[in-house]
């Protein structure tokens, strides 16, 4: 029976639940960041107290995706600055009217270079 107690003492138990500030550590946001997803409903928690309790499978998922959205292959608005004679304000009211199709990251755009060549496509005369 001993020998019982050992081998469970010895395996890592796998979490059920993760803080907020467990995930915005691991999916590298800021703490703000995550508990407005969590306050929004995009990130499903507990709260018990002043904690938040967060269910580990979907912690999980919530970090995968919004790692996966940060991998975005483009251009900031400083990268097209560089590569085409247009202003910030100009770039910036393309993206909002929808005509240059941009990924928010952050407090930053990304415009994927796919989209960007579709664009100067589109604006050939």
């Amino acid at each position: 029976m001993a020998n019982k107690s050992s081998n469970s003492a010895n395996k890592p138990e796998q979490k059920q639940y993760m803080t907020i500030r467990e995930v915005s550590e691991l999916s590298g946001l800021s703490y703000a960041a995550v508990k407005r997803d969590v306050d929004g409903g995009r990130l499903p928690a507990h709260r018990i107290g002043r904690k938040y309790l967060l269910p580990a499978a979907a912690a999980e998922d919530y970090i995968r995706s919004r790692r996966a959205d940060r991998e975005v292959d483009g251009y900031t608005i400083g990268e097209l600055q560089q590569l085409l004679p247009l202003s910030y304000a100009f770039i910036i009211g393309l993206i909002h009217r929808g005509e240059l199709p941009a990924v928010k990251q952050g407090r930053r755009y990304v415009v994927p270079k796919a989209e960007l060549q579709r664009f100067l496509a589109q604006a050939r005369v």
